[in-house]
């Protein structure tokens, strides 16, 4: 039955092309995903002491500091991988 487009992979034609770009944007997607549990882990256990309803603002400073050095560290090693 005629699906409205080829797939990237049909059992009959493969288009190389589609399927790698299809598994760069997964890879992608996955450490992505990777990265911000990282992040979230990291800085919950270095900035939040006392688990609880809400974040003091102390504790909300850390997680934005922690965040941000993330993304700066993140923007740095892909500035050296760039070039």
């Amino acid at each position: 039955p005629d699906r409205g487009g080829a797939s990237v992979m049909d059992g009959q034609n493969v288009d190389p092309s589609r399927m790698m770009d299809q598994v760069r944007a997964e890879m992608s997607q996955h450490f992505a995903q990777e990265f911000l549990n990282q992040m979230r882990d990291k800085c919950f256990e270095k900035c939040i002491t006392r688990p609880g309803n809400s974040m003091s603002s102390g504790e909300t400073s850390c997680v934005q500091r922690c965040f941000d050095r993330y993304e700066d560290a993140t923007k740095a090693v892909a500035k050296g991988l760039s070039g």
